[in-house]
């Protein structure tokens, strides 16, 4: 786990990581691009997100103060957060909490954890962390009230696996993957890893393959003039009849109309 407070940098670039990931805007609007989409997040909120999904500050008020904490997505799937908070994160969709009334608790948290974090004791260190923990599911509490069915807890065992193989299809979504190949990096039998897989991230290793191609294909048509068909490629669909009918089921529009809506181009 880590955290940060420092000026709200812009970001030339999408970039993704593995973390689940926590953003406190300080006083100031943060607007971002998730999975090529604009979002904005509100003076002294709380966004949510899986770094697994593009993203990019792109606007904010000069000297804006941003609070961060990145938590590695096997600690936050061992947490048992609420079951909706944890299916909407994982299937792409940030969570942005109301303006906290905390601001001077939350200053004062991030002034401990810091030095806490780069110190060189292990006891400051796991005192930081397990506050950082209850951070987390203080905004969770106030984000979702129910669970949802089938999201209870998965061993340890379990939970290490799935997040292996997500990391794997995260890291090579762009070529032909199979379950067999996905299940092997483990290495697993495919019927196991495919009932590990769902068992903790609610969703199959296929459904979990096309979003995160989805996902790159809204960057690359949002952010790059790329033909359509280039856009496919090099999101890692075989073909373009399959492209445009994972696209529009998920996205609700078909890639073109999506860029035109969405794309940088269309916004000036």
């Amino acid at each position: 786990m880590s955290c940060w407070q420092a000026e709200a940098m812009l970001m030339d670039r999408a970039h993704r990581h593995d973390n689940i990931e926590f953003n406190l805007a300080v006083e100031s609007e943060l607007t971002y691009r998730y999975g090529g989409r604009k979002l904005t997040v509100p003076r002294d909120a709380t966004v949510m997100f899986w770094g697994a999904v593009p993203h990019q500050l792109i606007e904010r008020a000069p000297g804006a103060v941003m609070r961060g904490v990145n938590v590695p997505l096997g600690v936050f799937l061992r947490w048992q957060l609420p079951g909706e908070l944890v299916m909407t994160l994982l299937n792409g969709r940030p969570v942005i909490t109301p303006p906290s009334p905390r601001r001077e608790v939350d200053a004062a948290l991030f002034g401990q954890w810091l030095p806490d974090l780069e110190s060189g004791d292990l006891e400051r260190r796991r005192t930081a962390s397990l506050e950082m923990e209850a951070w987390v599911r203080r905004l969770a509490s106030e984000s979702v009230t129910a669970r949802l069915p089938g999201t209870g807890a998965a061993n340890e065992g379990t939970v290490r696996h799935a997040v292996f193989m997500a990391r794997f299809i995260t890291r090579h979504f762009r070529e032909q993957l199979t379950v067999e190949q996905i299940a092997t990096a483990v290495p697993l039998h495919p019927n196991y890893a495919m009932t590990a897989f769902r068992a903790v991230l609610g969703m199959t290793m296929k459904a979990y393959l096309t979003q995160c191609r989805v996902a790159e294909a809204q960057r690359l048509l949002a952010t790059t003039g790329m033909s359509v068909s280039d856009v496919a490629a090099m999101s890692g669909f075989g073909s373009q009849s399959r492209f445009y009918a994972s696209f529009t089921e998920t996205c609700g529009v078909a890639p073109g109309a999506w860029r035109r809506a969405h794309g940088a181009h269309s916004e000036g």
